[in-house]
């Protein structure tokens, strides 16, 4: 016989033994559903029922009990879409004749939430089946049936001891020695002994014997139905209903965990539960197996969800239950944080629309409330927040909550001082609340140390609920405490609304962002950046913003006028007269100068000349010739006082403009208000300086001068002037050794000397280069 005729045949018998083993294990329902799969899926299919066929119909029972490989192993994630389950469900969901109706409890009939949640039960079921090694040191239990195949022991103890080990052939029967055949197949482990016990008690006087059972046969079941991979399997004589499971690896998807069908003959014995084994720890429905068993596993048929508040949500399989209150008991019961009040139901009803209904799980009626399959049940969370309670943070000994009670004011919250950290802000505090009916944040100012010296002030607010006082170190900045709440109030704002917050820049201790109290004025802004640091001038900059006209004003306060009302979104720009206001009011500047359109003209004008800081500035509201001035650090000592000139542009804003050129006397203008002319957009004020204004010179003579010290100069005076003021020099006077220095002339020398080091790092550079050229030239020259 050819090479090629004999892999036809290996190939044919290959075949023919795969198709037989398939067409033994399948179902009717099985094969619908194999021939409504695509192509590779079949083949893919095929190709693992050859593997089981190779390892598990043949019977190797000697193998098997050898064995000692995992039973379980980690089952190959496929694709979603790929696995049988996922095809079955989809099949079953295609044929499905609509919403309501009580079909498998796919994931399409338990709802979007329900797909977030396990299966309840298929996670026992994890792996793949490796081997099945069966157990073989537990005890025999004395209703196991004997059949062929098992080992039976006998030992005789007495005069004379001897053991037998007989095994049960295939015609049900054991031989002693010299006494005839026993059939022992079909007798229980109890029934076997006391036959075998009383024929030696007959045969054997004297002899005392114990029988036990030693090595127990192999038995053939098939598994069946939603079987992970359904089949025939070898399994050891003691296996049960869930030892034969987990041989198969477990279930699919769609599978029932409720009603699994132990079938012998044709009829169903037995009926497993497997919620009463995960659930209760009940094993009395897990039947033994005897040869030629089938276990089947039927489809889901109800399936219901649990999410929430309970101890273990998942999606559950209904067998008998009917009510809300046993699909609870399975979800462990409802957690400590549940809020079963407001418990809802969702369901799909026989018109195809999705409903929700309100249960109350407090009350009997919705305890008993009926359940249909695929409803979602959804205990909610009671709420995160404290209700009757008070909170105090920030600069204190013991922050945290407090039992609210009616009545209950700041002092009740901070008793004295010592509930404070050393060095806290006596007079800058937050009370924080949250508004009823919108759930929004509002602020109000508060004097710690006014509150404790005088309790009964209206200062000393009533607290209501939830309320949060927040207090402040003199040593740390506020931004870190405050960034949360400011971000929150941000966020509350709504598009058209300003948001309640303040804003200070400048020369404070603290600058910052700050909320905005009920009621809030300048006063309570300087309290909460800390008060002002040296040199602040005594009045500032306010940007507001116009909602009306959705403009930017700026407003120029005086730092005195501490009831000065302040707005949410007002910013505060603080002074330092020694330094330049550019860098503080640029960005100010340049919103302003965005905001300029057409018929709106310009807000910003122009100071130079002899002022200490010029530049652009704010044009405020009803602003004169004096608010520029003071804006721009006052007048020089050398200002010119008689005279000073604006530049105005004149225009209709249409065809025509034109610049004019205002003289104003300056003095007159600075002391009285009738004469101090308001100023308009683009404005430029030149303040001139004193004709022939010179600022005093200084020279310093040290030596030997009869009268040394620091000299007054007049404008083109000499040195020789100088020093003949100065009484000339005394008699141990070396002229030829006298210096002069000047600062210019310092500036002069130091350059001087930098340049000097530069040309001789240049020099010694080049030099090296030469010497290299020289020393390669000559090499060269050698080698030639």
């Amino acid at each position: 016989m050819g090479v090629g005729m004999q892999i036809r045949k290996i190939g044919f018998w290959t075949t023919l033994l795969l198709w037989s083993a398939w067409a033994a294990l399948a179902q009717p329902a099985s094969i619908s559903q194999f021939n409504g799969l695509p192509k590779d899926q079949q083949a893919r299919l095929l190709k693992q029922l050859q593997q089981q066929n190779s390892t598990s119909v043949v019977s190797r029972s000697d193998e098997l009990e050898a064995s000692s490989q995992p039973l379980i192993q980690e089952r190959q994630s496929q694709p979603e879409g790929e696995q049988m389950g996922v095809e079955r469900d989809q099949t079953r969901q295609e044929s499905n004749k609509g919403p309501g109706v009580e079909g498998d409890g796919s994931d399409i009939e338990l709802g979007i939430q329900s797909r977030k949640l396990e299966k309840f039960g298929y996670d026992l079921f994890a792996g793949v089946p490796s081997t099945f090694a069966p157990v073989t040191e537990i005890p025999v239990p004395t209703n196991y049936v004997i059949g062929p195949g098992d080992q039976v022991i006998i030992r005789l103890v007495g005069k004379e001891s001897s053991r037998y080990e007989l095994t049960v052939d295939r015609n049900g029967e054991i031989a002693l020695e010299n006494q005839a055949p026993i059939a022992v197949a079909g007798l229980t482990f109890e029934q076997l002994k006391g036959e075998l016990e009383a024929r030696i008690s007959e045969s054997s006087i004297g002899a005392t014997p114990s029988i036990s059972m030693g090595r127990l046969r192999s038995i053939r079941v098939f598994v069946l139905g939603e079987a992970y991979r359904p089949g025939s399997y070898t399994v050891s004589s003691l296996s049960t209903i869930t030892n034969a499971l987990f041989v198969s690896g477990g279930v699919s998807d769609i599978a029932s965990l409720r009603n699994i069908k132990l079938k012998r003959l044709g009829k169903t014995v037995a009926t497993l539960d497997l919620y009463d084994l995960l659930l209760k720890g009940d094993t009395s429905s897990d039947a033994r197996l005897l040869p030629g068993d089938v276990i089947f596993i039927p489809p889901v048929e109800k399936r219901v969800s649990v999410s929430g508040e309970v101890r273990r949500p998942a999606v559950y399989e209904i067998k008998g239950e009917k009510s809300i209150d046993q699909v609870v008991a399975m979800a462990g019961g409802l957690l400590p944080s549940s809020f079963p009040e407001a418990s809802r139901l969702e369901r799909i009803i026989s018109t195809g629309k999705r409903v929700v209904l309100d249960i109350d799980l407090t009350k009997a009626y919705g305890l008993k409330h009926d359940l249909s399959a695929g409803d979602h049940l959804v205990i909610p969370k009671v709420l995160d927040r404290v209700e009757q309670a008070v909170f105090i943070s920030g600069h204190v000994e013991r922050p945290g909550k407090m039992a609210w009670t009616e009545g209950m004011r700041v002092s009740d919250a901070i008793t004295e001082y010592s509930d404070l950290r050393s060095r806290p802000d006596l007079h800058y505090a937050l009370l924080k609340r949250e508004t009823v009916k919108e759930r929004n944040w509002v602020f109000y100012s508060l004097d710690i140390d006014h509150v404790l010296r005088n309790p009964s002030s209206a200062k000393n607010i009533r607290l209501k609920p939830r309320d949060e006082v927040i207090v402040f170190s003199v040593d740390e900045p506020r931004d870190r405490i405050l960034k949360k709440y400011i971000s929150e109030l941000r966020q509350q704002a709504r598009l058209d609304d300003i948001a309640d917050v303040v804003n200070v820049y400048g020369n404070v201790r603290f600058p910052g962002s700050y909320p905005y109290t009920s009621g809030m004025t300048l006063g309570h802004v300087i309290n909460a950046s800390f008060d002002f640091l040296k040199n602040t001038e005594s009045h500032a900059l306010l940007k507001r913003i116009n909602k009306a006209e959705r403009i930017i004003d700026v407003e120029l306060v005086s730092l005195e006028d501490r009831a000065y009302p302040i707005k949410p979104g007002d910013e505060l720009f603080v002074l330092d007269r020694s330094e330049s206001r550019s860098d503080l009011i640029g960005k100010l500047i340049e919103e302003l100068r965005q905001q300029t359109r057409k018929g709106a003209p310009e807000q910003i004008v122009r100071i130079g000349g002899d002022v200490p800081f010029p530049g652009e500035y704010p044009l405020t509201r009803q602003m004169k010739l004096s608010e520029l001035i003071t804006l721009a650090g006052g007048l020089n000592e050398s200002s010119f006082m008689a005279e000073a000139e604006i530049t105005r542009l004149t225009t209709d804003y249409l065809t025509e403009s034109d610049w004019n050129f205002i003289r104003v006397g300056l003095e007159e203008a600075l002391n009285d208000s009738q004469k101090d002319i308001r100023l308009v957009g683009k404005d430029y004020i030149k303040i001139n300086r004193i004709p022939d204004w010179r600022e005093v010179r200084y020279i310093m003579l040290q030596g030997e001068f009869k009268f040394p010290g620091r000299y007054a100069l007049d404008e083109n005076e000499s040195l020789a002037s100088v020093v003949e003021r100065a009484g000339g020099f005394t008699e141990s006077a070396d002229l030829k050794g006298a210096f002069f220095t000047r600062a210019s002339l310092k500036e002069q020398e130091a350059e001087h000397i930098e340049n000097l080091q530069k040309q001789l790092r240049s020099d010694i550079a080049a030099a090296s280069l030469q010497q290299q050229q020289s020393g390669d030239q000559a090499a060269l020259n050698m080698s030639q």
